[in-house]
């Protein structure tokens, strides 16, 4: 702003120096009242020396040669056109000095502002430095601060992993067979194969239940029904069959009925037990073996076995006590 303002001052000074000096000079006043005076006091002595000498021809005017006085006359209006030219060569001389020495301290002024601005510019590219520097720092504190989060966020997930389990393992599943009862069918003839034939509608159910703290998911089970003859096996007789009553998941607290369809031949056998028990018998020799495995929330799988012997006239299973077979009934 300081040297545009000083540069247009500057233009119109140099226009004004140019229009004064173009200006005409004007042709002195006294120049005129002088010729005049020389000319009557010429015209005087002429009348006079008329009057004193006798008329003689009039001399023939000079052409070559001129009175001195018009010389003097025609020398002092030059002398002084060039004084005044002069002096507006010199006033002209000393605008274009000024105007000089105001463009010098305009640049040295421009020089001064280019150096402070050169200095700020300078300032700001330090502070400039400086930030990306800081910034750098904060980016990789920032950096080890998300990997320190990130180890804590670890370590609280394993934490509350850790306190999930001991509260599981705190509160178990319990699974209880609180009874077995026979869902008596239609009449199944007893005479003939019965190897080929396919289910019946003779079900076996099974109450149970959870009085655990958590909940626990059934992944396997078993039912099976034999005829007891001779020694009894240390292990328990179990059929290939492990999905007899599917997988549920059953409620701390819950109670639940989960059956199994028998086939033919186990219907064949209990409808043989109930006609000797309409003759008299009060027991047979057809048992009810099997198990369940439940796991519960941290994937500790456990079993409850059972084993019971068919009690036909109640159309329900009651356990066995036999020594030998201990360890067919257990709860994990």
């Amino acid at each position: 702003m300081f040297s545009g303002y000083n540069f247009a001052a500057m233009k119109w000074l140099i226009i004004t120096v140019i229009i004064f000096a173009q200006q005409p000079a004007k042709a002195p006043k006294g120049q005129g009242t002088a010729e005049g005076k020389g000319t009557q006091v010429s015209k005087q002595a002429d009348t006079s020396e008329n009057h004193d000498q006798p008329s003689k021809p009039a001399p023939s005017p000079l052409t070559d040669n001129q009175h001195p006085s018009a010389e003097i006359q025609t020398a002092a209006p030059k002398a002084s056109d060039d004084t005044e030219i002069q002096g507006k060569i010199k006033t002209f001389t000393g605008l274009l000095v000024v105007v000089g020495f105001l463009q010098f301290f305009a640049l040295i002024g421009q020089i001064v502002i280019y150096c402070r601005q050169a200095k700020i510019m300078a300032r700001q590219a330090h502070e400039m430095k400086r930030s990306r520097t800081y910034m750098r720092l904060q980016w990789k504190a920032m950096g080890v601060q998300a990997a320190h989060m990130e180890g804590q966020l670890s370590e609280m997930a394993e934490t509350a992993a850790l306190a999930e389990k001991t509260l599981v393992l705190q509160f178990r599943p319990h699974l209880k067979i609180r009874g077995i009862g026979l869902i008596v069918g239609s009449h199944i003839p007893i005479a003939g194969s019965l190897e080929e034939l396919s289910e019946s509608d003779w079900k076996i159910e099974l109450m149970v239940a959870n009085p655990g703290g958590t909940t626990t998911h059934v992944v396997a089970s078993n039912v099976t029904v034999f005829v007891q003859q001779g020694f009894w096996s240390p292990f328990p007789p179990y059929s290939p069959e492990r999905a007899s009553l599917g997988q549920v998941s059953i409620a701390p607290g819950e109670h639940r009925t989960l059956s199994v369809v028998l086939s033919q031949r186990d219907a064949a056998r209990f409808t043989l037990l109930k006609l000797q028990a309409e003759r008299g018998a009060t027991a047979g020799n057809v048992y009810c073996v099997g198990f369940i495995d439940y796991r519960d929330d941290v994937g500790v799988i456990r079993r409850t076995a059972f084993f019971r012997n068919c009690h036909i006239q109640s159309e329900s299973f009651v356990k066995v006590n036999i020594e030998a077979t201990g360890e067919y009934e257990y709860e994990d």
